[in-house]
């Protein structure tokens, strides 16, 4: 795909956090996003205007603008798929990259059913076998703080570990009201 010191990208989902993912990857030396998808025509046109008034680091930058992620599969210049649409779509899109032959980051959950983790698990072996990983987007287990505190309890500050409890103070879940022009999707 691209030269070995570059590793080429395609972002599908451009909302929240895929928006995130893209900036933080167009920032990243020896990445390049080289594409972008998403099912909300609006959303793609308004991400790809902000990309072409973003300067010389998306120059050349290309934009798939069916919003089909399946036109991404077969494109020799990409190395990686990440993924950031809603959950229930998250185990479909894996196995698809994966079966293609592209590493792939997926946000949390990769999967929501039971038939979705076993098709995830069976793309995964068989991506295992060509080398190829997947990665899940768990920010927290490298967060500084986490990851000193984990340190701590493997060391044995607390004593030996018989059971765990977590749990994950926020504030509550965010919902979008529907605004009146807006798509069933």
């Amino acid at each position: 795909s691209g030269t070995p010191d570059e590793i080429r990208v395609a972002v599908i989902g451009l909302r929240g956090r895929g928006w995130n993912h893209t900036m933080g990857f167009a920032r990243l030396p020896g990445v390049r996003v080289v594409a972008l998808c998403d099912v909300d025509s609006e959303v793609l046109a308004r991400r790809a205007a902000e990309c072409a008034a973003g300067g010389e680091k998306w120059a050349g930058f290309e934009v798939d603008v069916t919003g089909d992620p399946r036109t991404l599969l077969d494109r020799d210049d990409i190395d990686v798929i990440a993924i950031a649409t809603p959950n229930h779509t998250h185990s479909m899109l894996a196995c698809w990259a994966l079966d293609a032959g592209k590493h792939v980051f997926c946000e949390k959950p990769v999967a929501v059913d039971g038939p979705g983790v076993r098709s995830v698990l069976a793309s995964a072996e068989t991506a295992k076998q060509k080398g190829l990983s997947l990665v899940s987007g768990l920010c927290w287990r490298y967060h500084p703080s986490v990851k000193a505190t984990m340190q701590q309890v493997l060391d044995g500050a607390i004593g030996d570990v018989i059971a765990v409890q977590e749990t994950y103070l926020t504030g509550a879940l965010w919902k979008r009201d529907r605004e009146p022009n807006q798509k069933e999707m």
